[in-house]
């Protein structure tokens, strides 16, 4: 009875076995995602799928995307499996069905969200950097490689933060006045709500006698500035009128030595700077400097030092929570700490963040962008300054030697004539740059042959005088001058009815003078003039005429 018993479980248990098998053989498969989860964010425009096929071998696999088939695979197994797909820049419903002879499965789907921030902008940045001003005397050193260095700090995004970067830049030659328009209605134009705005300006700002201040383009004349600048007030205009995010980043307030040596002292930025933070899309405004401190540069940093910070920030070095991105926070407490730091405290830079503008990044870092920040030797080179009202006024002193021919129209009705040499000294005061009075000194030592006679001249001259002076930008100066004054004549005959006598007359004689001068440094010059000096002297019944022109060369001192 009991081998019965088991002998008949073992037939059931075998046949409820193959019934299985041949139950799970003859169904369609089943199909389920494993990942991503439904309700997942995603970003990138591809997603990769892990599913996972049951019950039967599939023949094929149908993907779709939003009701979209987009694939159809055939090489799907039992077990787990992978599939890449293209979604689209938006919400998204991905299902998937699994199908052999026996039929489809029933369909897995999974709801995708769009990550918000998977679009990146376009970055558009407007740099304006003039360091060769057409006036020799607005020279800077580094403002038109600060803005090349800056773009090129920001040009390493594309890609990264940024989809691109569209760069414009403007320096030295390119930098005009109308070309700055230009820049500034391109950034206007180009940029949309979506993208970000830079805008760079490095050079010699300037306020008006209306105390409007004004960006001095490379060929800016400080006597026309309304003409020839551009004014903080078109700026503005322009920047408020740019759409998405914008980051202004200002080093205008170069000092030094401008059209002369100046009262040391840079042209406050304080009001411009708030006007263009009050612009109605409030942009975040960096500024080089405080009120009407200097903005400094140095061979030493190859750069100005608001610059050099800035691009060390933008590389790396203001990552200060090591979250491989900089933001505009990051970016100002790091920019404020190195220019003080660099400069020992003689600079201090502002930013202005609107309150209504929360932190955002401007800047990723990898391995290849990442600065290592190092001390360096400091030496403070002011650049160029400007003053409110910009004088022109300076002292030029002149000391010249050379020598002269000269003549004698009448002694005694007999002409005589020969060759001095002249020691003098011109002390000029210009008004401006065209225009200066001043007293000439002037002395010529020779000797005039009349006849069998010689005579031992000395002709002295002091008297005030006219000058007129041109200018170009190499520090070339052709000068024409004028004057009278009192013309001193001493002379012995030397041989002459055994004349032996000292004598010496004063009168009012006259001179003229033209001559090319260059100044070498800011100080120092040489130059070549050419005079020509005469006078009429009566003594008893002697009539004298001295006469003379020569050259002289010299040695100019400007103060």
């Amino acid at each position: 009875m009991k081998q019965t018993i088991k002998y008949f479980i073992s037939i059931v248990w075998l046949l409820l076995i193959t019934n299985g098998f041949a139950l799970s053989q003859n169904t369609p498969p089943s199909v389920t995602i494993t990942d991503p989860l439904n309700g997942s964010t995603v970003d990138g425009g591809q997603v990769t799928l892990s599913y996972h096929v049951s019950a039967s071998a599939p023949k094929s696999v149908k993907i779709s995307v939003n009701g979209k088939t987009v694939q159809l695979l055939t090489d799907a197994k039992l077990g787990a499996n992978t599939a890449t797909v293209d979604i689209p820049d938006k919400n998204c419903a991905i299902t998937i069905v699994a199908q052999n002879e026996f039929g489809a499965s029933a369909p897995a789907t999974v709801n995708l969200v769009r990550s918000e921030n998977i679009f990146k902008p376009t970055l558009y940045v407007l740099a304006i950097g003039v360091s060769a001003y057409n006036s020799a005397d607005l020279r800077l050193q580094f403002p038109a490689k600060d803005a090349s260095d800056f773009t090129q700090a920001m040009l390493r995004q594309a890609g990264l933060l940024y989809e691109r970067v569209e760069l414009k830049v403007l320096t030295d030659r390119s930098a005009t006045e109308v070309n700055i328009r230009d820049g500034l209605n391109w950034l206007q134009t180009q940029t949309t709500n979506r993208d970000v705005a830079m805008l760079f300006i490095a050079g010699h700002g300037i306020n008006s006698p209306t105390d409007e201040f004004y960006f001095m383009p490379v060929n800016a004349d400080i006597e026309r500035i309304n003409a020839t600048c551009v004014s903080y007030k078109e700026i503005k205009n322009t920047i408020s009128n740019v759409p998405g995010k914008l980051l202004v980043f200002l080093d205008a307030c170069h000092s030094g030595n401008v059209l002369g040596d100046l009262t040391k002292r840079s042209v406050s930025i304080n009001e411009a700077v708030n006007e263009i933070a009050s612009a109605g899309n409030s942009p975040v405004v960096y500024t080089s400097s405080t009120g009407a401190q200097y903005s400094l540069e140095s061979p030493d940093w190859n750069n100005g030092v608001f610059t050099k910070a800035l691009v060390e920030g933008l590389n790396g070095a203001a990552d200060l929570s090591d979250t491989k991105t900089i933001t505009i926070k990051s970016l100002d407490y790091y920019i404020a700490n190195r220019v003080k730091e660099l400069t020992k405290g003689r600079q201090a830079p502002t930013t202005i963040i609107p309150g209504s503008v929360s932190d955002f990044p401007v800047a990723v870092v990898t391995e290849t962008t990442v600065t290592i920040k190092v001390e360096t030797k400091t030496h403070y080179v002011p650049s160029a300054e400007l003053e409110k009202k910009p004088k022109t006024s300076e002292m030029v002193l002149g000391i010249t030697t050379g020598i002269s021919a000269f003549g004698d129209v009448s002694f005694a009705d007999i002409k005589g004539g020969g060759y001095a040499s002249i020691i003098g000294a011109d002390a000029i005061w210009f008004l401006n740059r065209y225009v200066g009075a001043g007293l000439k000194m002037n002395m010529q030592m020779g000797k005039l042959e009349f006849g069998e006679a010689t005579c031992d001249d000395r002709v002295t001259f002091l008297g005030p005088a006219l000058y007129l002076r041109l200018t170009n930008k190499k520090r070339l100066a052709f000068t024409a001058g004028a004057g009278a004054g009192a013309l001193n004549w001493n002379w012995r005959l030397s041989t002459w009815n055994s004349d032996t006598a000292d004598h010496s007359a004063v009168i009012v004689g006259g001179f003229f003078t033209a001559g090319v001068n260059f100044m070498a440094t800011q100080h120092i010059g040489f130059g070549f003039n050419v005079q020509t000096m005469t006078g009429k002297i009566s003594v008893d019944e002697y009539t004298r005429n001295p006469a003379g022109i020569g050259g002289t060369v010299g040695v100019n001192f400007r103060f």
